[in-house]
């Protein structure tokens, strides 16, 4: 028998681990929080979704408390999410599963599914559930890092931002870094797809692009996570267990 409360769902991005148990959404800080947190007896399954060099390392982790994890892979039509990709295998699992979420939660939609971590992700998504395609580029901290990490006496941005022109390095720094991902988020939602069509928000840095954004948002800061969740319901449903 399945039981969700007992389920840990983990999402594995490139920075962070983010974690769903219960109704509770939080970060693991690093991989000895992750198995302090297992060892604690409230976890019998562990799902995982991950597009981190770390993968084996949190699998390993879990192996050792005795828990083998269930791994989410990407599958067209699942949901009934069809995807644009020829070989789906090459779509990371994080944006597939940001998009079965979105689907989920507003069905019958169109929808622009829009990922601001450690790359900035957008996808757009027709009312029957059909991708149409996306973009992938740099976040807003990746992109503030290779500037200050290949050019010579650059400050560190810090991506405050006030929508204003800079008047120093770093206020140019902020205002091109943040303002990029804004027009870039913008010119595609404005260019492509429906007039009418939803745009969701997630990833660490939405809080950061929101405030700046004209076009009507919804802020789903745990979409990935939600995906996540409802892939292995799904996935239950079919093997026939209860929950």
């Amino acid at each position: 028998m399945v039981n969700e409360s007992a389920t840990l769902f983990l999402d594995c991005g490139n920075t962070r681990i983010k974690y769903s148990h219960g109704d509770d959404y939080g970060v693991f800080a690093d991989l000895g929080s992750l198995a302090s947190f297992v060892t604690d007896g409230y976890v019998c399954e562990v799902v995982v979704a991950s597009v981190s060099q770390q993968t084996a390392e949190v699998v390993g982790v879990l192996w050792a408390q005795g828990i083998e994890a269930q791994v989410a892979t990407v599958v067209d039509g699942f949901a009934g999410l069809r995807l644009v990709y020829p070989d789906v295998r090459l779509l990371g699992v994080d944006r597939w599963l940001a998009m079965l979420g979105a689907c989920q939660r507003f069905p019958g939609q169109d929808l622009w599914v829009v990922d601001a971590g450690t790359a900035l992700k957008i996808d757009y998504l027709t009312k029957d559930s059909r991708h149409q395609g996306g973009s992938i580029s740099v976040g807003l901290a990746l992109a503030a890092k290779s500037l200050t990490g290949n050019t010579a006496h650059l400050p560190k941005a810090d991506l405050g931002f006030s929508a204003q022109l800079g008047q120093d390095t770093i206020g140019c720094l902020n205002f091109g870094i943040v303002y990029g991902a804004v027009a870039l988020i913008e010119q595609t939602v404005q260019s492509f797809g429906s007039a009418k069509a939803q745009v969701v928000l997630t990833g660490g840095d939405a809080d950061t692009l929101r405030p700046h954004l004209t076009k009507p948002i919804i802020h789903a800061p745990n979409l990935v996570l939600q995906g996540l969740k409802y892939y292995w319901r799904l996935i239950n449903e079919l093997n026939g267990d209860s929950k």
